[in-house]
């Protein structure tokens, strides 16, 4: 009896599973970079809003309203600014990291087509010489 060994027959199949996991676990890994980033803004957010909201409270004149509100939105303006660096850094190293892969696929997949060419060309001849 013979045994039927299907990695014979899917050879590039496996190859595109492999590859579909591995961009999977690319783009996982970025959307777990996004909402560590995100949970940890909220929590710094909440915690600013609650001394703000009580300096607000415990202010005696508009004055001091005023040169709070100030104050805060140029600390806003600063915070968004880093986050947007964040999030590209974050989007910048997942492509990086995609792009890798895809480049050492390519790679691969181009050796292997050299290897099975060569060796044709190598069949070939011999059929050749042999009549």
């Amino acid at each position: 009896m013979t045994e039927t060994n299907f990695q014979q027959f899917f050879p590039v199949q496996e190859l595109h599973v492999t590859n579909l996991f591995q961009l999977s676990n690319t783009a996982l890994g970025l959307f777990e970079k996004l909402f560590k980033l995100n949970a940890q803004v909220l929590k710094t957010a909440l915690a600013e809003n609650q001394v703000i909201w009580e300096t607000a409270l415990a202010s005696k004149s508009p004055q001091e309203l005023v040169t709070l509100s100030a104050s805060t939105a140029k600390a806003s303006a600063e915070k968004a600014a880093i986050y947007g660096r964040q999030v590209q850094e974050i989007f910048s190293s997942t492509q990086s990291e995609a792009t890798a892969a895809v480049t050492a696929q390519l790679e691969k997949a181009q050796r292997e087509g050299k290897l099975e060419t060569d060796k044709l060309r190598t069949d070939s001849t011999v059929i050749v010489a042999a009549t």
